[in-house]
């Protein structure tokens, strides 16, 4: 997996969206500790430098959501024993909580800059 150098982001992002496509956060999180290297799935606030930045990130699809790394505590949101996770919707900007299990979105790679 290549990661790139953005130079509007403070983290490094990889050059293409996960193989596998859409996926649930579960299964996001684990492709996560099977790639290891210090990737991760982003922060909402990543996402959203990200969207603000998405005409200079190469085969984002804009009109699609990705995951977040971060987990919902809105009580009134939780769909089942799964809960939710932030996603954003890079055509919009807006960030979402969608059930983990339940929903699928893409998944973009980060890791930190060293």
């Amino acid at each position: 997996m290549k990661f790139i150098e953005i130079e509007q982001l403070n983290f490094l992002i990889s050059s293409e969206d996960h193989q596998d496509g859409e996926m649930n956060w579960n299964k996001a999180n684990d492709h996560v500790k099977i790639i290891g290297d210090g990737c991760r799935l982003p922060t909402k606030d990543e996402l959203t430098i990200i969207y603000k930045n998405r005409d200079n990130i190469p085969n984002l699809d804009k009109f699609d959501a990705y995951w977040s790394s971060e987990n919902s505590d809105n009580p009134e949101t939780v769909y089942g024993k799964q809960g939710v996770a932030w996603s954003l919707t890079l055509y919009s900007g807006i960030l979402t909580e969608l059930g983990k299990s339940r929903y699928k979105c893409l998944v973009r790679l980060v890791k930190n800059k060293t």
